[in-house]
């Protein structure tokens, strides 16, 4: 069991999808960037969570889902869909609620040429892991190398159109799963070509460029 719970049990609702835990999860002094990255790197993911009942004995129950709203500044309201299970007696609301079994962060490819440092700490605060491409040829040696979550190319590069390399990028046969891995277009814009707009599996971080933003649409392109 981890040293540090994810949240005291406040309610255990039920939904038309099963059993879901309700807490919150906060961390003083950080903001809210922060505690989203301590989410990601401590609950993103879950497979399962622990408790003690109250005969200090260990109970493991698993997740299916997890689900989170922000309120203020510090504290994010967590949802775990347990599923369809039953849930023991031993378990009440003020029960400290632990990671079972821990998952991997994502791991992200970011092609872009000039702006490596912003989105770095970006996905740092947010704890995922990022590789990064300032090039079409850089971003394939990865790719024929390692697997991806996502990728993120910026759409805005001088030397390159980032809707022209996702098409390039999805033409590589050789590379297995390449039709099917999210992915995320930065840009400036918020307007773009219908044609373009079609293009399987992408979503757009647009300005203001926050990490509160990056995270809802990592979020999304993951479902």
């Amino acid at each position: 069991m981890n040293s540090s719970p994810i949240f005291e049990l406040a309610d255990i609702l039920h939904t038309p999808q099963g059993v879901a835990l309700a807490g919150a999860y906060s961390s003083p002094h950080k903001s809210l960037g922060g505690v989203l990255g301590e989410i990601n790197r401590h609950v993103e993911g879950l497979k399962s969570i622990e408790y003690k009942d109250n005969l200090d004995k260990v109970v493991t129950l698993p997740v299916e889902k997890v689900q989170y709203t922000t309120s203020i500044e510090d504290r994010v309201n967590i949802f775990l869909l347990l599923g369809y299970v039953e849930i023991p007696s031993s378990l009440i609301p003020g029960t400290p609620i632990y990671c079972g079994e821990e998952t991997a962060p994502n791991h992200f490819l970011i092609i872009d040429d000039a702006n490596q440092e912003f989105i770095s700490d970006n996905f740092a605060d947010l704890r995922y892991l990022a590789d990064f491409a300032k090039n079409e040829a850089e971003a394939i040696e990865f790719l024929e190398n390692q697997s991806y979550d996502a990728i993120l190319i910026d759409l805005d590069m001088p030397q390159l159109n980032g809707f022209e390399l996702v098409r390039k990028l999805r033409s590589l046969n050789h590379i297995a799963g390449i039709k099917e891995i999210p992915i995320i277009i930065k840009s400036s814009k918020r307007n773009f070509p219908q044609h373009d707009l079609h293009l399987s599996n992408i979503n757009y971080w647009t300005r203001p460029f926050t990490a509160k933003e990056l995270n809802s649409v990592v979020k999304k392109s993951m479902l």
